[in-house]
């Protein structure tokens, strides 16, 4: 008797993390492949900060993990939708994501977004108003929140690139007015390329964000888990980002 309740408590871990990682068996991690300082493709590999903390995640929740490699941001959010993703890494929410992605509660960085423009029109474009008559442009499958999503979809003239290095490349090209991006994204891609043609216009929103995981995917039952872990990193300090822009 006594040996059959020793078993049942040695066993008991072991049930619960055999639960836990059935629940989700490996964490497939991927995002936006051209989104510096936080994620971005390097020798056909996905690097930065992002990765590193979902490592970490993986690694504190006793997870394998598998980095896709870089892809199309539209195709990330399409694997994700389909549940060939269970983890994207730094981004926003919105109305549309929120059909196919549950959000962490914690948001693992902060990257405002902003309007930029060639320093001589900077004092033409100074609020969402000004850019009606202009020529803009994003990366493809960004968004910047419920509240612009929906002016500029109704009011804005908006092509799409690639990614952030190409809307830089555009406006310094002069073929469009402005573009709208990540403050810290557009800022790095300036400072590594010594470019000071460029600057913030105005701020678009205050630009929190987050980690996701797909609703098709088994990891969404780890959530509460993952956030619990995102908060004791913020209170600890042990995995907070801060960009150098002194390239």
């Amino acid at each position: 008797m006594l040996r059959s309740k020793f078993l049942f408590f040695l066993l008991v871990p072991f049930n619960v993390l055999a639960l836990q990682n059935s629940a989700c068996p490996i964490l497939r991690v991927a995002t936006h492949p051209n989104y510096p300082p936080f994620h971005f493709a390097e020798q056909n590999r996905l690097v930065g900060p992002s990765i590193e903390l979902a490592n970490k995640l993986a690694d504190d929740l006793n997870i394998p993990i598998d980095v896709f490699p870089p892809m199309p941001w539209r195709r990330v959010l399409m694997k994700a939708k389909k549940g060939e993703i269970d983890i994207i890494v730094g981004l926003k929410k919105n109305e549309e994501r929120l059909q196919y992605l549950d959000f962490s509660n914690v948001p693992v960085f902060e990257n405002r977004m902003s309007v930029f423009v060639k320093k001589p029109n900077k004092s033409n474009i100074n609020s969402w108003f000004d850019l009606i008559p202009k020529n803009g442009a994003i990366s493809a499958g960004d968004r910047f929140g419920t509240e612009f999503d929906k002016y500029s979809d109704t009011f804005l003239q908006l092509s799409s690139v690639r990614g952030q290095a190409e809307l830089v490349e555009l406006l310094l090209r002069n073929r469009v007015d402005y573009i709208v991006g990540g403050h810290l994204t557009v800022s790095t891609i300036l400072a590594e390329n010594k470019n000071t043609d460029i600057a913030e216009a105005f701020t678009v929103n205050t630009g929190l964000i987050y980690l996701a995981v797909s609703k098709q995917s088994d990891c969404k039952q780890r959530l509460t888990e993952i956030d619990e872990k995102l908060l004791d990193y913020l209170t600890k300090q042990s995995f907070i980002y801060h960009p150098d822009l002194s390239l």
